[in-house]
């Protein structure tokens, strides 16, 4: 078993079984807690398991924090090497099908 909450819901997903389909995760927020997960969902499962896409409103990531830029370009690194897709600047009007 995964280790956490976070780990919980990953095997909940499904995302831990390689057998399962493949699936799409959408992260509302580009904060430490968005981040955390996007990196736990790709650290569990590789691209050809899940899809990651973030959104978040702001035009940068981790934006109320006090973080150096070098972190945040770590960040956008990680997530270009890791297949996770990130929306700035963006909002979710609807959910549904």
């Amino acid at each position: 078993m995964i280790g956490g909450n976070i780990g919980y819901r990953i095997e909940k997903l499904g995302l831990v079984d390689a057998r399962g389909p493949v699936r799409r995760v959408l992260i509302c927020g580009a904060g430490t807690e968005g981040i955390e997960v996007a990196a736990m969902l790709r650290q569990y499962a590789g691209p050809g398991r899940c899809e990651v896409l973030i959104i978040e409103k702001n035009d940068q990531i981790m934006a109320r924090l006090q973080c150096r830029d070098r972190q945040k370009e770590y960040m956008y690194e990680y997530f270009g090497k890791n297949s996770i897709q990130l929306r700035l600047a963006s909002v979710i009007r609807q959910v549904g099908k």
